[in-house]
């Protein structure tokens, strides 16, 4: 019994240790930091699958997403070592040794290839289908949600684990990550469904990562901060062509 709570109180001072480690405090916040950029992705996917909903139902969606997510999203960091380290080859295709690290990137990248094609579609044939308003079903969307925030999460995750070796740390930086995506998702949903300029860049982006996935799952690498970048600047330039829009609109009112 004696030497139970010893090893009790040795593992939750190993848990609360970090809160007096400056380092470990500099991890925290650079992880948050990171965990929201690096979740942009989803962001933007979340915002465009919650606005097919009718309008009494967006907000049940987004916060059972998120949260179940969050939950998600943990136990993924849990077993993601468990995942890279089944980089053996389990069959061999087209030049290639595929692992189940590999399979987990290709059809992942294959559904969201598959999905931001169908959106696009919809989106471009938008005004042929106007009077043929069909709602996706609400459980339908949550799941879509769940099984995306997986898919995204990926990266953000491995790169939690690469800078801090406290589990609990990488835990709440992906709790504050996902509360603040809460607080703005709204906002960006209803900026990207207002301007249909941007939801079209919005749901290119989805496709140039869809793309990325699948091509990493064959061993080919497309740094990610290029398709970041590309896509801030042509989201900076559209944005300063609606201000311009607008305000030269403004001008023929007045």
């Amino acid at each position: 019994m004696f030497i139970c709570k010893i090893i009790n109180l040795k593992v939750i001072h190993r848990m609360v240790y970090w809160i007096f480690d400056s380092n470990a405090l500099t991890d925290l916040g650079t992880l948050t930091i990171l965990e929201i950029i690096l979740s942009f992705d989803n962001i933007i996917f979340l915002s465009l699958l919650i606005s097919k909903l009718p309008k009494n139902q967006q907000g049940s969606a987004r916060l059972l997403g998120l949260i179940g997510g969050l939950f998600l999203r943990i136990l993924f960091l849990i077993s993601i070592i468990w995942i890279i380290n089944f980089t053996n080859s389990i069959f061999f295709l087209i030049n290639h040794h595929f692992s189940i690290y590999d399979l987990f990137l290709f059809f992942g990248g294959f559904f969201l290839l598959w999905k931001s094609l169908m959106e696009i579609y919809e989106f471009i044939n938008s005004k042929n289908l106007k009077n043929k308003i069909c709602f996706p079903s609400f459980g339908n969307t949550v799941l879509q949600i769940l099984f995306l925030d997986i898919i995204f999460s990926l990266d953000s995750v491995i790169v939690a684990i690469g800078i801090s070796n406290y589990l609990s740390i990488i835990i709440i930086s992906i709790i504050f990550s996902v509360f603040i995506i809460f607080i703005f998702v709204d906002t960006i949903s209803k900026f990207i469904n207002s301007n249909s300029s941007i939801k079209m860049l919005s749901l290119v982006f989805v496709l140039f990562i869809s793309i990325s996935l699948i091509l990493e799952s064959f061993c080919f690498y497309i740094s990610k901060k290029y398709i970041y970048f590309s896509m801030f600047f042509s989201i900076i330039v559209e944005i300063l062509n609606i201000l311009r829009y607008k305000r030269s609109i403004n001008k023929i009112n007045n």
